[in-house]
């Protein structure tokens, strides 16, 4: 579980960077269509629920994987952020303070995140049991509620009119209303149901609980749903004469219910910044051609630069030496004659710094894979792993000694694949 939960926190901070582009999108793009807005909020939720994208030279995310899964096993880990100078900031602070054996006690790291797993489970549970509880509430507030027409009733303790349901979706209208602005009303409701706004909050918020951890989330969240509302406003108006907009702002302001906080439910025709609504229905001008085009070649460009993964190429670190454990210059005690009796293709030279590498690297991994196909499976399958690849193996490092194992023989081998990978690791320089 904490293997998941690093995997979760890396991939909302890599989603953070395109949070931030998003709501800079929002203030460039403020005159365009507003229905691009939550297709762009659209990409921050993709970027945050698919576990893996396809790597592009396009790719603007600076990093994909910010905190190392050595920290599970030690105190000694670095940050990536992706921009230099933070990472030296960073790196150079905990460097200074935490070191293995000395001021942090090895396997703290893997104490610290499952303290943090834990209180993350609780988070879940108690925004699960609050998205509960409002749903409950609400469907007591509409259970008197009296039909009036095919999906539409109305109800006497309705503050609002408002959507609810995910499958049959019904609008509820208070019962106490001005007959004329009905129309107008079940305009803006049913646009909500033909743009299946009744799914996608829902499933934001959904997001959301899984990565209530990240504050700009909840702030995205927030934008989110005054987005939603401000391009129902817009699929309405766009069809209405400007005498009808003005109606149609009017009923706004009477059914405003003021700001509400976060939900899962519902979808309210008051809800939202009733003043920013109204200065935008008023001020309603049809796009132009070129804004449309302009805000589907926005919606291209975020799709392709933050929802695909800068490519890595490792650079091979060429041995310069022989690997004699002990001798001065030498790191590590790497026994040479045990990877090399399994197989001559393990052989170890050494690179400037002394530290052990694989003379050739790639025939190398090849050959780990065949021989030990049965303990990576082991691993992928303990721990919900993508199968290892010679740039995706950091997490087999990280968790192959720490995979459960029924016999002695099964331990050495799981064992033996955190060692071959910690001297693969070395065998490449970082190609960031």
């Amino acid at each position: 579980m904490t293997w998941v939960f690093l995997q979760l926190v890396n991939r909302s901070l890599a989603a953070s960077w395109l949070v931030v582009v998003v709501m800079l999108l929002r203030v460039l793009l403020r005159r365009g269509p507003k229905w691009v807005r939550p297709l762009l909020w659209g990409t921050v939720a993709i970027r945050l629920v698919c576990p893996f994208f396809l790597e592009s030279p396009w790719s603007l995310i600076p990093s994909t994987q910010t905190l190392s899964p050595d920290l599970l096993t030690g105190p000694n880990f670095d940050v990536k952020t992706g921009i230099s100078s933070v990472d030296q900031l960073i790196n150079g602070y905990l460097g200074g303070r935490y070191f293995e054996g000395v001021t942090v006690p090895a396997g703290q790291g893997l104490q610290i995140m499952t303290l943090l797993v834990a209180l993350w489970i609780v988070g879940m549970l108690l925004l699960f049991l609050y998205t509960a509880f409002s749903w409950r509430q609400v469907h007591r507030q509409v259970r008197t509620a009296v039909r009036m027409q095919e999906g539409v009733y109305q109800s006497e303790v309705v503050p609002s009119p408002f959507v609810l349901g995910i499958v049959r979706p019904r609008i509820y209208l208070p019962l106490q209303i001005n007959r004329e602005d009905i129309p107008l009303i079940l305009a803006h409701e049913r646009a909500h149901i033909c743009r299946r706004d009744h799914w996608w909050k829902p499933l934001g918020f959904l997001v959301l609980t899984v990565h209530w951890f990240n504050p700009l989330l909840w702030l995205s969240y927030s934008m989110f749903c005054r987005d939603l509302e401000l391009a129902c406003d817009e699929k309405v108006v766009r069809d209405l004469s400007p005498e009808q907009r003005g109606d149609y702002a009017q009923a706004l302001l009477t059914c405003s219910i003021g700001h509400r906080g976060v939900a899962a439910c519902p979808l309210a025709f008051g809800e939202g910044e009733v003043k920013n609504r109204i200065q935008a229905i008023l001020g309603y001008r049809r796009p132009e051609r070129w804004s449309v085009g302009l805000a589907a070649t926005t919606c291209l460009g975020v799709a392709v630069c933050f929802l695909t993964n800068p490519i890595q190429v490792p650079i091979q670190n060429p041995w310069v030496q022989e690997y004699q454990p002990g001798q001065a210059g030498m790191v590590g005690e790497v026994n040479r004659e045990e990877f090399e009796t399994i197989s001559t293709d393990f052989a170890i030279g050494a690179d400037q710094h002394g530290r052990a590498v694989f003379k050739e690297p790639q025939q190398a991994f090849d050959t780990f894979v065949a021989l030990y196909a049965d303990s990576l499976q082991q691993i992928q399958q303990a721990h919900g792993l993508l199968p290892i690849s010679q740039i995706q193996y950091t997490a087999y490092k990280t968790l192959g000694w720490q995979t459960p194992s029924e016999t002695g023989t099964e331990r050495e081998r799981l064992i033996f694949v955190t060692k071959f990978l910690d001297i693969y690791e070395n065998s490449f320089l970082s190609g960031e």
